[in-house]
């Protein structure tokens, strides 16, 4: 239930993580770049940060769970 405390066990090799990219796309650019700081591109920002809009979604429909590394890909999208 908590992505994070799991996480912390991976070096004993008894968790296994879906693909990265298997549900989400890959931003295939530096959303910390794009999404904040003196390059900010709000326009590019919020483009990119809608392919992975499932990552924020409530518990429900959230697809963190599907594809937890490719959703932390997309960290600089929770202020958009």
């Amino acid at each position: 239930d908590n992505f994070f405390t799991c996480l912390a066990y991976e070096p004993c090799g008894q968790l296994t993580l879906p693909e990265a990219f298997s549900v989400v796309q890959d931003p295939e650019v530096d959303l910390s770049v794009i999404c904040a700081g003196p390059f900010k591109d709000e326009a590019q920002c919020e483009a990119k940060c809608n392919l992975a809009s499932c990552c924020n979604e409530g518990a429900a429909t959230s697809c963190f769970d599907q594809d937890p590394v490719g959703c932390l890909a997309y960290d600089a999208c929770r202020n958009v």
